[in-house]
């Protein structure tokens, strides 16, 4: 039960930030046309790569300055995406300045986490949010309500035991 509690903190943390960021796209009508997030075909045969291609205007320096402060915390990350990730990130970035502080804040606070997991802790929390969408609805609305009503105490509590059941070690 612990563990769902968990679980449904990542999903809805997780959740909330993609819909802010949809919402905000599909209100300008960023996200109205198909086309926008379809992928490159690659190769003679129009099948698709996972490698993402280097283009002039793909690459980081091709950012304008402001978009380069904005999504800094992605440098790194960012010959490793693919061109349609690339896309979606620029989205955010021309949209950034029309956010409100709060969500000006929570969206670095969340790129700057992300860009901190190692591999193995991305491909982990992919997997929870993957199957955080399993979950009807209204299960997630009652775990995190009941998770929001513990104590502080017991919510730390909560989140030592996950971390001792993930680092038997310590």
């Amino acid at each position: 039960m612990l563990k769902t509690f968990r679980l449904y903190r990542v999903a809805f943390a997780i959740n909330k930030m993609m819909l802010i960021v949809t919402l905000t796209l599909g209100g300008i009508g960023l996200i109205a046309s198909p086309g926008i997030f379809a992928q490159t075909p690659g190769g003679a045969h129009g099948k698709t790569t996972g490698i993402p291609e280097k283009k002039p205007d793909g690459t980081w320096e091709g950012l304008r300055p402001a978009q380069q402060k904005i999504l800094a915390p992605l440098e790194e990350d960012w010959d490793y995406m693919l061109p349609d990730s690339r896309k979606k990130w620029i989205q955010v970035a021309n949209l950034y300045p029309k956010m409100s502080e709060v969500d000006q804040q929570r969206l670095q606070s969340r790129m700057t986490s992300w860009s901190n997991l190692s591999q193995k802790n991305r491909r982990l929390a992919r997997e929870n949010y993957l199957s955080s969408l399993k979950f009807p609805a209204e299960k997630k609305s009652e775990a995190w309500s009941a998770y929001q009503k513990l104590s502080d105490e017991q919510k730390k509590k909560l989140a030592q035991t996950e971390a001792s059941k993930k680092n038997p070690l310590q």
